[in-house]
């Protein structure tokens, strides 16, 4: 039974990879709109930000965050884009696979993110009461 889990996670990832090549050719596209854009480049800079959510140094919970949060943008952002443009950008990702490495300016544009968020959070707290 390991030996069939090993396949499987195996080829999950390489799946995850193509999406996520998929995902960067739909990002450099004219054709996709501002919003699906920004949600494009959130994923590819939490993909390739060396700072996670919830660090991979806790137990479960930081592989957890992963294994959550990436797959779950991944599906949003290919979810608002049209197939036909998808399909276009598969090709470019099949002749052209994507190696994304950890970059620290995606991760302070993703530290940026989750402050403004919170920032958000709290505001809309401090509002209400």
């Amino acid at each position: 039974m390991p030996h069939a889990r090993r396949r499987w996670f195996s080829k999950t990832k390489r799946q995850l990879r193509f999406r996520i090549s998929i995902i960067y050719y739909l990002a450099k596209s004219s054709c996709i709109p501002i919003q699906t854009k920004i949600l494009a480049a959130i994923t590819i800079g939490y993909l390739v930000s060396p700072i996670d959510l919830i660090p991979d140094f806790i137990p479960v919970l930081g592989q957890l965050d992963d294994a959550l949060i990436v797959p779950l943008l991944v599906a949003l952002t290919l979810h608002s884009v049209p197939r036909a443009l998808i399909r276009e950008a598969a090709r470019k990702a099949v002749r052209e696979p994507v190696s994304l490495t950890k970059n620290w300016k995606a991760a302070a544009a993703i530290v940026a993110i989750w402050l403004v968020l919170l920032s958000l959070i709290v505001f809309a707290v401090f509002k209400i009461f």
